[in-house]
């Protein structure tokens, strides 16, 4: 089994090795379990780059679900903004 270093894959997927935390972290891609360093599998990788990379790929996905996720803690708080505005207005109008 051929091995990756993080430096590795981010050279070879040309993005940052911090690019390449993150992936690992929201579980995009996972490294090789039981060895005391981060390493990927050179088949893993392989696999990841085989698939066809449509709006709807496992990695864009993710991407996507993460951005809904912050895009509705977006909206409530932007709910709560509107919300107080109107109740300072509908005092103002009553007044």
């Amino acid at each position: 089994m051929e091995l990756l270093t993080r430096q590795e894959l981010a050279t070879r997927w040309k993005m940052s090795v911090d690019s390449i935390d993150e992936m690992r972290r929201n579980k995009i891609i996972k490294q090789v379990p039981r060895i005391n360093c981060i390493r990927f599998n050179l088949q893993h990788i392989e696999a990841i780059e085989e698939t066809t990379m449509t709006k709807f790929s496992p990695i864009e996905r993710k991407k996507l679900e993460n951005e809904i996720s912050t895009l509705k803690l977006k909206l409530k708080s932007y709910d709560l903004v509107v919300t107080t505005i109107l109740k300072a207005a509908a005092n103002i109008i009553t007044d």
